[in-house]
């Protein structure tokens, strides 16, 4: 099992960082080969730090079922990792979303010329 969990505190909320994918890497490569369960909880972040976790976890998991837990929220990138897994298991007040495809990242960049129109 593995846990990631950022704050959704008030005034104290962090978010879902590619810079993690480094500390998630160190515990994933003990895991290799067997299921893996990720316990998420987040308001979620950084729109494309769940296509690096995914595959960073199915390159672990190799053959093995990948399955997200989620027991109380997993917000936009949250909502996205979960999505990207075999099983989602959600407790009876998880909630996935919203994901906000405004946001402008390198995969959806800030067009100008239909900003300023």
């Amino acid at each position: 099992m593995l846990s990631y969990v950022t704050s959704t505190r008030p005034g104290l909320e962090h978010q879902m960082k590619p810079e993690h994918v480094r500390l998630l890497y160190e515990h994933l490569s003990q895991m290799t080969g067997s299921p893996i369960d990720l316990f998420i909880h987040s308001n979620g972040g950084d729109a494309t730090f769940p296509w690096r976790l995914v595959n960073l976890i199915r390159e672990c998991a190799g053959d093995a079922e990948f399955s997200v837990l989620v027991p109380y929220r997993a917000f936009s990138a949250a909502t996205l990792t979960a999505l990207g897994a075999d099983k989602i298991v959600m407790h009876k007040m998880g909630n996935l979303g919203p994901t906000d495809p405004t946001v402008t990242n390198s995969f959806n960049p800030r067009d100008e010329k239909r900003m300023s129109n």
